[in-house]
């Protein structure tokens, strides 16, 4: 049976002519295949374009972090607060807020250089208005002051004041600068200026006054309370200020004056009962002291201090026996106490028992506090034993 052909073509021969083709022609690799595999596979259907976030959208973003800090601030969560700021100033370097916040809270976490440097920051970005930048030195002045450099910090202050001369704060906040400085003439005339701004301001009074007390400043202290008190006639602590610095300045009726009032405020004030007896024993009021002593010993039964007290006024009211017996009780207390000794002595005297009272002083020579007062009273007792001989003598030879 003849074999078959293609258009003449013997088929063997046909099909010798494809497999030497083919042998020819190059291999394909297996990375090739699966490359074009995934090359397929991950061909976009349609590409994308990235689209750059617009000046708006990049506001948005700070403004939300500027938010989160914020929050965080309220909460106290202050590192996070520090992140939240510094990634909304990443987002946008002229936001003057955010500057702010961060100072402020690097503040709270006594990073004192951080938070300068954040406020210089602000500066840098701030409308060069007088109010906006009053308040960026402020606040660089009360990091400076936190950071115990009050040199700066007064400067800082005094720029706010520059800037806006009729700031009363600024000369209040400036004053209590000069006065942890110890310049006590600068902060005097800074107050001063602050209350010629603001007369009436009770924070800026009470600071003050505490700058006078502590400077030994009394008639102007006095002065400053007396507005505070004549402000508000029940502001309790106008009145306890006035009170101490009457009995300091030796003005006793008026502090006691001033005591009588805080009590009936704090009755159970035994602290202001137990200054006001001493105001009463000051002004030579013995019976209305000892009222005062004996409700604070009501309290303090084993103060020994208060029977010794107790037991001089006995004595001061001509009431010698109420004295021994306050000086017993105390002794029982603290045997062996000077100052009840020297109580009892001095009651002995009331009593013309001379001899006595010498034995009682002799129990305190030695006493550092009290041994002074003791031997001065021994050698008053020898005096008077002397006159009371004298006298005796004379009414025994008549004449």
């Amino acid at each position: 049976m003849p074999r078959p052909r293609v258009k003449g073509v013997p088929l063997g021969f046909m099909l010798l002519f494809v497999a030497l083709l083919m042998s020819c022609l190059p291999v394909p690799r297996m990375s090739d295949v699966r490359f074009s595999f995934a090359a397929l596979q991950e061909k976009p259907v349609s590409e994308s374009k990235v689209v750059p976030k617009t000046v708006t959208t990049l506001k948005q973003d700070a403004q939300k972090a500027y938010q989160d800090g914020v929050q965080l601030e309220m909460n106290k969560e202050y590192v996070e607060a520090v992140a939240a700021f510094r990634e909304a100033i990443d987002i946008d370097p002229q936001f003057a807020e955010a500057y702010a916040h961060l100072g402020l809270v690097q503040i709270e976490l006594k990073n004192y250089l951080e938070a300068i440097g954040a406020f210089k920051s602000q500066l840098a970005v701030t409308p060069q208005e007088p109010e906006k930048l009053a308040v960026v030195h402020a606040n660089l002045g009360y990091a400076y002051e936190r950071s115990k450099d009050l040199d700066q910090a007064i400067e800082e202050y005094k720029k706010v004041i520059e800037l806006t001369p009729n700031n009363a704060e600024a000369f209040a906040t400036l004053a209590a600068a000069y006065g942890e400085k110890d310049l006590i003439a600068e902060a005097v005339n800074a107050y001063q200026r602050s209350l010629e701004l603001r007369p009436n301001n009770k924070e800026t009074l009470r600071a003050f006054g505490a700058l006078c007390t502590d400077n030994n400043l009394f008639v102007e202290a006095t002065h400053i309370y007396d507005r505070l008190y004549s402000l508000d006639k029940s502001d309790a602590e106008a009145i306890r200020s006035l009170a101490w610095l009457y009995l300091k300045l030796e003005s006793y009726p008026k502090a006691i004056e001033m005591y009588r009032k805080l009590l009936a405020m704090e009755p159970e004030s035994m602290g202001e009962r137990l200054s006001l007896a001493i105001a009463y024993e000051k002004n030579s009021q013995p019976d209305s002291a000892i009222v005062q002593y004996e409700k604070v010993l009501r309290t303090q039964p084993e103060n020994s201090q208060l029977y010794c007290n107790i037991a001089f006024l006995y004595s001061d009211a001509k009431k010698p026996a109420q004295a021994i017996e306050n000086a017993k009780k105390g002794l029982e207390l603290k045997a062996s106490d000077a100052c009840l000794n020297c109580a009892w002595g001095r009651a002995l005297e009331r009593l013309s028992d001379y001899e006595g009272a010498i034995e009682k002083f002799k129990l305190a020579v030695n006493d550092t506090q009290w041994g002074d007062y003791a031997q001065k009273q021994i050698e008053r007792q020898q005096k008077l034993i002397q006159r009371k001989e004298a006298l005796k003598e004379k009414e025994e030879l008549g004449y």
